[in-house]
């Protein structure tokens, strides 16, 4: 029996472009994918937990209904992400520009919540 399914387990692809990509069948397990290029990349549902994702291009991605439990997103681009009921919680996000970003139902943590209202230009004490 032949699967289409493919297995990045503890990857190193840093600087890798994957635009255009389909990423079917998938699956992600740790790695690190810093400085990779997701630009609009269909990666709905998909679990990138603790994954080092450290300034990845995410720009204008579908991340609906994915995955980012302690995942390092510093300083990720997310303009233009549909991040419709994802999930980042224990993520680590500094210097993340939520500005243009689709974040209806997004699980969120305090810290991250507070990343959101600063970049919407709201002064957090």
């Amino acid at each position: 029996m032949v699967s289409s399914s493919r297995e990045f387990d503890q990857c190193k692809t840093t600087g890798s472009s994957f635009e255009s990509c389909t990423f079917g069948g998938v699956t992600v397990r740790g790695g690190d994918w810093s400085f990779v290029n997701l630009r609009h990349a269909p990666l709905r549902k998909m679990d990138w937990s603790n994954v080092r994702l450290v300034e990845a291009d995410l720009y204008g991605a579908d991340l609906k209904e994915s995955r980012w439990t302690n995942a390092t997103l510093t300083r990720a681009v997310l303009q233009h992400a549909d991040c419709t009921a994802a999930d980042f919680i224990g993520a680590d996000m500094d210097g993340v520009d939520f500005t243009d970003v689709t974040l209806k139902k997004t699980k969120l943590d305090v810290m991250q919540a507070v990343q959101v209202a600063r970049s919407l230009g709201a002064i957090v004490e």
